[in-house]
């Protein structure tokens, strides 16, 4: 533009006619013009973007400090978070250990003689502890509910055997109150469905409590029935009515509220933490239910509860029912060597003893630094292990194990025994091939599981799983060992179960010859079913192999061709064993006094 400006000027100053310098004139008008609009919107230009620089600098400088806030906020929050984290398991760790060995001590206890005062004595422990637990579990599912860590774990369940059971532990609160506590179960239910036992036991025990918590005198009833089925799911409903205080409108609205108590009339405030109906309520939304309730005050409340649930086929009945089997009869672990680390020695007396009833010595270790000299030492089967020890933490200990290649226990199957509620632990646990994590405290019943767990899954289910060592166990031979452990030693109530037994074999032996040669293979297939359920009760673990095998294939119809030579191999084993039996038999019946 200045170029142009600057040639103009040249021209006007050359000899150019009148009209040509008027044209020039104009023109030099036009570009003074254009430069002068030129320069502003350059400098405004300039201006606006320094305006704009500035802002943005200013801008800049506020998500700096946002982010500053936001990096300190962040901070805050994961160290609040690790706090809640380390509460819960400073809290779970405390308050478990103590309840351990109460818990432990009562069920050591109970297995005395006692007369019916001290019986009463030991179930008024029991139960305040049992009640206890169920606080502490409270506040440790809520928090994991909130956090979106609990898995369902569906499996078929027994639907008979699961309300019978829940029914069983209910109505010693409800004859202390002098309450009527029935189940009314339609017949349209199915045998089995699939469901979460544990949170469906969950749910239905916190509404039933709750009922009996709120009655002071009438009934409890719980209705159950199928409002809709097919072959694959059934949906159902489950009512909990009682005759109890109510509640007002308004209390309905916040008692899934967590913390929520209720109060009657005159102000009492009821015992619990006011978690169980949050809990109850998070549940249901997991399994994806619908709950709802009715209520007047004075005049009782209703929780009608639906789930919609999956109607298993007759395999997976068939496959639950064997890990069931394999969980409920224990196996004889005499010839078996355990080390367990534990340093409080309340734990350790109850784990010993309880060893101790199973006629199995243990070695123990109070540190992990007496516990890696004893694994210096020893070939074992199997290492249960505190996490919080004196001398340092149980999972890092399992990790060094694990990785250190000279050591002749790297392998040995771990079970962790804590009293904590950390999941980072035992999340690490699981990765180290830490067998299992058994939540302080337990009951016998629960180390049973995971130890039977642990011997099949080695592979250790024959023979040799369940002789006796004549040392030990003289009076009784290798088919009675477990009958021996299920009735500690009474031989009247061993000889019951071996003559059921071996009139179940008497039954079904022809009647599977019968059912094979008639190539009925449903018959077959309950018949080998009913048989196998009974055969580690006599430690004939030599035979579950073929008789499973028949059950596979009866179920699934396949190579049906090989079913014969399966049941050959079974038919003349059980032969031979049922003779030996027999003989055994008579042998226990003549220790047996006759009066």
């Amino acid at each position: 533009m200045g170029r142009i400006i600057k040639l103009l000027e040249q021209l006007q100053l050359s000899s150019l006619t009148e009209e040509q310098l008027v044209i020039i004139r104009q023109l030099y008008k036009v570009v003074e013009k254009e430069q002068y609009i030129f320069d502003f919107k350059i400098k405004r230009t300039i201006k606006d973007k320094n305006i704009v620089v500035n802002m943005l600098n200013q801008t800049i400088s506020e998500l700096k400090l946002k982010q500053k806030d936001l990096e300190e906020s962040k901070k805050r929050i994961e160290e609040e978070s690790k706090f809640k984290e380390q509460l819960f398991a400073n809290v779970s760790h405390e308050l478990r250990t103590p309840l351990n060995g109460i818990l432990g001590m009562s069920h050591l206890l109970d297995e005395t003689q006692l007369d019916t005062e001290q019986k009463e004595f030991v179930q008024v422990i029991k139960g305040s502890a049992d009640n206890l637990l169920v606080i502490i579990n409270d506040f440790l599912n809520l928090s994991k509910l909130n956090a979106g860590k609990v898995v369902l774990k569906e499996v078929p369940i027994n639907c008979r055997s699961f309300f019978e059971e829940l029914k069983g532990i209910l109505e010693v609160k409800a004859k202390e109150k002098n309450l009527e506590l029935e189940f009314f179960i339609s017949s349209s239910i199915p045998e089995y469905l699939i469901c979460d036992r544990t949170r469906l036991y969950q749910i239905l025990i916190n509404l039933l409590n709750n009922a009996l918590k709120f009655t002071h005198k009438g009934h409890v009833h719980l209705y159950i029935k199928s409002i809709e089925k097919n072959k694959d799911n059934c949906q159902l409903q489950f009512e909990v009515k009682d005759t109890g205080i109510g509640m007002s409108k308004n209390k309905i609205s916040r008692i899934f509220d967590d913390f929520s108590q209720v109060h009657d009339n005159q102000g009492q405030v009821y015992e619990g933490t006011g978690l169980g109906l949050s809990i109850v309520k998070s549940l249901v939304n997991l399994m994806n239910g619908d709950l709802k309730v009715e209520s007047e005050e004075g005049d009782g409340t209703c929780f009608r509860l639906r789930l919609k649930l999956p109607i298993p086929n007759q395999t997976q009945i068939d496959t639950e029912n064997k890990h069931k089997e394999e969980e409920i009869i224990p196996v004889n672990w005499l010839d078996k060597k355990f080390l367990v680390l534990e340093d409080n020695k309340v734990n350790l007396f109850y784990i010993k003893n309880m060893f101790s009833n199973w006629n199995i010595d243990i070695d123990t270790a109070v540190t992990i630094k007496e516990a890696r000299h004893k694994l210096t030492l020893n070939k074992y089967d199997c290492l249960l292990s505190d996490v919080r020890l004196p001398d340092g933490n149980g999972i890092q200990f399992i990790i060094e194990l694990r990785q250190d290649q000279l050591s002749k226990n790297k392998e040995v199957p771990i079970i962790v025994l804590t009293a904590g509620a950390n999941e980072k632990d035992a999340s690490i646990a699981r990765k180290y091939n830490v067998f299992s994590y058994i939540s302080k405290p337990f009951p016998p019943d629960v180390l049973i599981h995971e130890l039977n767990k642990v011997f099949f899954n080695k592979q250790l289910t024959t023979q040799k799983a369940v002789e006796v060592s004549s040392e030990k166990e003289s009076n009784y031979s290798k088919y009675f060992s477990n009958i021996h452990n299920l009735y500690k030693g009474d031989p009247s109530k061993m000889l019951d179960m071996i003559d059921l037994f071996i009139e179940q074999i008497d039954t079904d032996l022809p009647q599977m010859e019968e059912a094979l040669k008639e190539k009925d293979w449903e018959t077959l297939h309950f018949a080998a079913h009913t048989t196998k359920s009974s055969l580690k009760i006599v430690g004939l673990y030599n035979l579950v192999e073929p008789l499973q095998q028949i059950l596979d294939k009866t179920s699934s119809k396949k190579q049906l061709e090989t079913i014969s030579g399966y049941f050959t191999i079974f038919n003349s084993q059980i032969k031979v064993d049922l003779t030996n039996i027999k003989v055994e038999r008579e042998k226990l019946k003549a220790t047996i006094p006759q009066f």
